[in-house]
C-alpha cells in the first residue's frame, strides 16, 4: 500500500488503524501518511495513547504530515520580526 495505491483501499487503511496487531496499525498509520488519507486524522490522534512505542511514532508523523500547519498572525508586520 506504501508503493502501489489504488483509492478503494482507503476504507481498509481506516479499518486497520483499529487492528489489534500493533504492526497493522503501524502500517496503516503510514500509509495515512503517504496517501495523505485526511479521515484518519481522528484515529492517529487517538493512536498517539498507543501502547507500543512504533505505533505512537507512526501517528505523531502521520498527524503531522496531515495538519496543516498554523501561523501565527499578529496585527503588525513588525512583530513577525
Amino acid at each position: 500500500m506504501l508503493y502501489v495505491w489504488d483509492p478503494s483501499a482507503e476504507a481498509s487503511i481506516l479499518a486497520g488503524l483499529h487492528d489489534r496487531a500493533w504492526r497493522t496499525r503501524e502500517m496503516c498509520a503510514k500509509v495515512a501518511r503517504r496517501r495523505a488519507i485526511a479521515r484518519a486524522e481522528p484515529i492517529l490522534a487517538r493512536l498517539l495513547d498507543d501502547p507500543t512505542p512504533r505505533v505512537r511514532a507512526a501517528a505523531e508523523s502521520a498527524l503531522a504530515a496531515l495538519l496543516p500547519t498554523t501561523a501565527v498572525l499578529t496585527d503588525s508586520p513588525d512583530e513577525l520580526l
